[in-house]
């Protein structure tokens, strides 16, 4: 698993929760499932046949914790 936190960005968890899986899916992933809330949420992803991540991201109005939980590579 791998953790951050950004603090003091002032960055509106709603706008991230909807620009993170368009980002995603450049990069190949796909959104199998989303928990939306006001303060957080998470999402369930898989790429190709053997990949899968979940990324969970909460936020403050002026930090943002994320915790990703997936393949290595």
């Amino acid at each position: 698993m791998i953790s951050a936190r950004y603090r003091q960005i002032g960055a509106r968890i709603e706008a991230f929760q909807q620009a993170l899986p368009r980002y995603l899916s450049q990069l190949g992933w796909n959104v199998k499932k989303t928990i939306p809330g006001q303060t957080s949420f998470m999402l369930e992803l898989k790429k190709g046949f053997f990949d899968k991540a979940v990324i969970k991201a909460r936020g403050v109005p002026e930090d943002v914790s994320v915790e990703v939980e997936g393949p290595k590579n």
